[in-house]
């Protein structure tokens, strides 16, 4: 996987796949298991940001009142 994506430290993060192209992916056998998956492309961009240890504003957790506090 590290050559795939350049090296190693790189992760992929692939958002916004329909159901039946996920389908596809499982049916042709290709090994997703350490590439993350995300709904959209907010959530993508927030995993990532989150792995970097940074944030911009509220997280949609916080926007719907259901983030967990960890004091």
């Amino acid at each position: 996987m590290d050559r795939l994506l350049g090296g190693p430290g790189c992760e992929a993060i692939i958002s916004g796949l329909s159901p039946a192209i996920a389908r596809t992916i499982v049916e042709l056998g290709v090994n997703v298991g350490e590439i993350r998956t995300t709904a959209t492309l907010r959530d993508a961009f927030e995993t990532a940001l989150t792995s970097l240890g940074t944030r911009i504003g509220q997280s949609r957790l916080e926007e719907q009142g259901t983030a967990l506090s960890l004091r």
